[in-house]
């Protein structure tokens, strides 16, 4: 993993918010129809992306039906799961929020949605790369 500093030096002049990372700022969203797997983000090559915070809702409109939110590894197996619902209809939304110590995603990672046959999907989310 990367070393993650959060830069802040001892300075008298800073005005506004102090900088918390000198990436690249990542938000990225999805809403997908029933039974429709999609790939929401995947971390550049050499990079490492600090997931901030989440949010998943599955909105399923029959009991039974499985649908999860997960980041796969560089070799597509699964490696974390964020989310995941199972036979409830509509339970509502799944949410974490990583605050000061944010989740570290190796290069290549990629942040994944399984929706199930009867399940519309909506999942966010927040960091930033470097």
């Amino acid at each position: 993993m990367s070393l993650m500093d959060f830069r802040e030096p001892n300075q008298v002049k800073w005005v506004g918010v102090r900088p918390g990372h000198n990436g690249e700022q990542v938000a990225e969203s999805y809403v997908g129809g029933a039974g429709v797997d999609y790939e929401l983000y995947e971390v550049p090559a050499g990079k490492t992306f600090y997931l901030c915070n989440y949010i998943a809702h599955f909105n399923r409109n029959a009991w039974g039906d499985q649908s999860t939110f997960y980041i796969r590894d560089d070799g597509d197996v699964n490696w974390l799961l964020l989310a995941g619902n199972v036979g409830v209809p509509d339970a509502g939304p799944h949410c974490l929020n990583f605050g000061l110590h944010p989740l570290e995603v190796p290069a290549e990672y990629d942040f994944y949605v399984v929706a199930g046959a009867n399940t519309y999907s909506w999942v966010m989310i927040h960091g930033w790369v470097e």
